[in-house]
């Protein structure tokens, strides 16, 4: 083999090497959106050694986890006390959150449409009386909600509803996370959800991408 040819073949091999090299490593950033951040057990929340620190519940391709991950990335980059639980691993589900008893509590018929395809509310109700809602529950949590119009898919999740209805439809679990002692009794509502841990204890939960975007932003 010529010296032309040996040059040949090192610039190839080198440029490979690298080509492979950057594959992998957008490889490793498509399935891991928190590369920096340390990824722990549900069952370790609550035992790490700092006194103070947030605990991050996500999956990989979770599309509201995307609404903040850049937000959650830049807070660790800035130097902010956070772990990360990917909630996609089976081993770290624990008790998912039934939310019948909330919605039996807070969802309600505010208003129908008509046939003419208008929008009609009850006495006192206002789509924007639950969007801008100030209302706090039982923990200190202000209650989102979202506004549902009631057709042939979604019907059978309101009680007594009927297609045409408009529905308050609650976004906030009701869940108390200040008695959680053991991880065994956790509960999580979905992902993405933010807890922060002082001293052993949970004392602050953020459920859903607004929550914890509205945190983040505040911080």
């Amino acid at each position: 083999m010529s010296k032309l040819s040996k040059l040949f073949a090192f610039v190839s091999a080198l440029i490979m090497t690298v080509t492979l090299g950057a594959g992998t490593a957008r490889a490793a950033e498509a399935t891991d959106p928190y590369p920096e951040i340390e990824k722990i057990a549900t069952s370790e929340i609550l035992e790490q050694n700092e006194d103070s620190y947030y605990v991050y519940f996500y999956k990989a391709n979770c599309p509201y986890c995307n609404e903040v991950k850049e937000a959650i990335n830049e807070f660790a980059a800035g130097g902010g006390e956070i772990y990360a639980v990917d909630y996609g691993v089976l081993s770290n589900r624990v008790n998912g959150y039934d939310w019948t008893e909330v919605a039996a509590k807070y969802n309600k018929k505010i208003g129908w449409i008509d046939n003419e395809g208008r929008k009609n509310y009850l006495p006192g109700e206002s789509e924007e009386k639950y969007l801008n809602n100030t209302e706090v529950n039982m923990y200190g949590k202000v209650i989102r909600y979202q506004i549902t119009e009631i057709n042939e898919y979604n019907v059978d999740q309101f009680e007594g509803a009927e297609i045409g209805d408009i529905y308050t439809d609650v976004q906030t679990p009701e869940i108390d996370y200040a008695s959680v002692k053991d991880t065994a009794d956790l509960v999580i509502a979905g992902v993405p959800t933010m807890l922060h841990v002082s001293n052993g204890e949970i004392d602050g939960f953020y459920f859903d991408s607004v929550e914890i975007a509205a945190l983040l932003a505040n911080m």
